[in-house]
């Protein structure tokens, strides 16, 4: 491995020899030409570092837009599932390829990274609403992924995506309820929507996601052991209702009910006999749990825009999504005192981060409370009793 430095009509040249060609079993050597020998001097010593260091890459033509099609083709689209891959394919095609796209991809650096995030982020939506960084966040990790393969295969000497800063947004708060306010949902709930409150007391007594209990089926339950298995899930794709398993490992999982659940999931059952027997063969019996009156399964737009809005609108109480009144289920064990791993596992988190910050946001509302119950000790005064959230 050598180089050498020679002067030509005014101009300097550099040869790097960077080895055989494994392809042609031919030596292969890189040539350029420089301005001033300074110039050349110092691009001699860094190739002839990287060589040395066998971290050279010979020159590609390549451009970010080429890679990340072969990326999406050849990588994303056997490692991940059909909604993530629709995910990945949308932020490659409308929001990277346009503005990346056409820079070769060895040219890519962090900086017009970051120019392409802030960019990104005051671009308005269809709504003409800010973009929230959120959103930019979810296109980063989407290009740091892909660029992470380009690494791998000795596309590039670094990922540039990963030496960028994506845009940082105020964390969401979500509204909890106290068990107060839980009661008056549930009896909401019993009232104006009764067919629906099993789902409801099964989300928040098992922790369940919303794909998991529409797709949820009667073979998974366990009535012996009164136990749930997680075993796959119902997920909308291009306007169809598919079945898939779980997004990770994690979600496969046993939930075990209360009797509280349990029961409720009895008069499901009791009904589902029933309006088998009065459809006869106009019932879609596809074993779901939790069914529409002719068998087909739930929509879960309709299940958290049309019944949990308007359930918490009539109760008059915060409007929580579908996945926080889930998230209501790792409270309810925080106050119980519930290890956070045990929670961790029946709510099918892959990381304790998520479980953490929902026990920390509990727990620092038991410390408010503490800090009054302490005054009502040295003072005598009379502290009103506090649930999570309030």
């Amino acid at each position: 491995m050598r180089g050498s430095l020679r002067k030509i009509n005014g101009k300097f040249v550099t040869t790097i020899d960077v080895g055989i060609n494994p392809k042609t079993g031919k030596r292969q050597q890189q040539k350029r030409v420089h301005k001033t020998e300074q110039a050349a001097d110092a691009h001699l010593a860094t190739m002839l570092a990287q060589v040395q260091a066998d971290n050279y890459i010979p020159p590609t033509k390549i451009r970010t837009g080429e890679f990340l099609e072969r990326w999406l083709r050849d990588y994303a689209g056997s490692t991940v599932n059909a909604v993530t891959f629709s995910n990945y394919r949308d932020n490659v095609h409308k929001q990277i390829i346009p503005e990346l796209g056409a820079i070769p991809l060895r040219h890519l650096t962090p900086g017009r990274i970051q120019a392409f995030y802030a960019k990104e982020l005051a671009r308005p939506t269809r709504a003409g609403k800010p973009r929230s960084p959120a959103t930019v966040r979810k296109t980063a990790q989407v290009l740091t992924t892909a660029l992470g393969v380009a690494l791998r295969e000795g596309l590039v000497t670094r990922n540039a995506a990963a030496l960028a800063s994506p845009p940082r947004g105020k964390k969401r708060r979500v509204p909890q309820w106290d068990v107060e306010q839980l009661a008056l949902f549930f009896g909401e709930c019993r009232r104006s929507r009764p067919h629906r409150y099993p789902v409801f007391l099964t989300a928040i007594g098992g922790g369940m996601r919303q794909g998991e209990l529409i797709g949820f089926k009667w073979p998974n339950l366990d009535w012996a052991t009164g136990t749930a298995f997680v075993r796959e899930k119902l997920y909308r794709l291009g306007g169809k209702q598919l079945e898939g398993p779980p997004k990770t490992e994690a979600g496969f999982r046993p939930v075990p009910l209360g009797p509280e659940v349990l029961e409720a999931l009895r008069e499901v059952e009791r009904t589902k006999t029933e309006q088998k027997r009065l459809l006869g063969p106009d019932y879609h019996d596809r074993g779901f749990v939790f069914a529409q009156p002719n068998g087909k399964p739930l929509h879960g737009h309709n299940l958290n825009r049309r019944d949990l809005r308007g359930i918490c609108e009539r109760a008059g109480i915060p409007r929580l999504r579908f996945q926080d009144i889930r998230h209501l289920h790792a409270t309810y064990c925080a106050l119980a005192n519930v290890p956070v791993r045990v929670t961790q596992e029946r709510m099918g988190h892959s990381s304790s981060r998520i479980t953490q910050e929902i026990y920390q946001h509990t727990l620092s509302t038991q410390h408010q409370q503490a800090a009054l119950d302490v005054e009502a000790a040295l003072f005598g005064r009379n502290v009103v009793e506090r649930g999570p959230g309030r």
